[in-house]
């Protein structure tokens, strides 16, 4: 009896160690937690690419900085949506790009220092516009190399915020003046918390178009996987039909 215990317990433990983990912070509609299941886009996706039943996957989610952190420790195996950065590289590997998305600079349209920016309704060239208003600034993201430089400032004024959904409060309750977000996760969270869109504006339509990889830690079995995955990722096409 115990020598058939002993043998459930060993492939119960083979089984959990098989589990991939995949780990974000709540980034709807692309990635997030949904009556306690794992939902959004690259749930849907992952599978597809990694050449593996949904079965074997196991989502964790938690603050982005600690997504990266687990990343580096080895903890998870993969991580994202996110954008390359030199940093990051240093202990994650990359995926072809998955999803095409439009970052927005979010205000409230009530905002009197942003005013004058709102009426002018033209591209933002020169961050340096900006300098007087106070950002949301989830720890870990990046923000692509046009306004990640202005941005990583340090006489940038910021306010640390959790996750999205903290971002988009902080916005409505005018604790900060701009929020930068992925548009279909700002309005995710407008419609969640039953706020009036129509109070929130686009800022100066300063639309920038990023592509989103997904991040394998260097520590994970999976890097050597990585040319497969590519080559599913190029064969699905995901990147044709998504532009706005």
């Amino acid at each position: 009896m115990k020598f058939w215990l002993g043998i459930l317990i060993f492939l119960f433990s083979v089984g959990a160690l098989a589990k991939i983990i995949v780990s974000s912070d709540p980034y709807p509609p692309i990635i997030y937690p949904k009556k306690g299941m794992p939902t959004g886009i690259v749930t849907d996706i992952l599978p597809l690419i990694l050449g593996k039943p949904a079965s074997e996957l196991t989502y964790r989610f938690s603050p982005w900085k600690r997504v990266l952190s687990d990343a580096e420790k080895g903890s998870v195996d993969i991580i994202g949506p996110l954008l390359i950065t030199p940093e990051r590289s240093e202990f994650l590997v990359f995926t072809e790009p998955l999803i095409r998305a439009n970052i927005s600079l979010w205000v409230r349209r009530d905002n009197p220092k942003v005013k004058e920016l709102i009426k002018r309704n033209q591209p933002i060239k020169d961050f340096r516009e900006l300098g007087d208003l106070t950002f949301g600034q989830i720890l870990g993201y990046a923000f692509g190399e046009d306004f990640g430089a202005f941005f990583n400032k340090p006489e940038v004024r910021k306010v640390e915020v959790v996750d999205m959904g903290q971002g988009v409060q902080m916005l409505a309750s005018k604790r900060i003046d701009v929020f930068l977000a992925y548009d279909p996760v700002i309005e995710y969270y407008i419609g969640e918390l039953k706020l009036n869109k129509d109070d929130f504006v686009v800022l100066g339509e300063a639309n920038h178009e990023v592509l989103y990889v997904m991040g394998i830690s260097k520590k994970s079995s999976l890097v050597k996987e990585l040319p497969e995955i590519n080559r599913r990722i190029s064969d699905l096409k995901l990147l044709q039909g998504s532009r706005k």
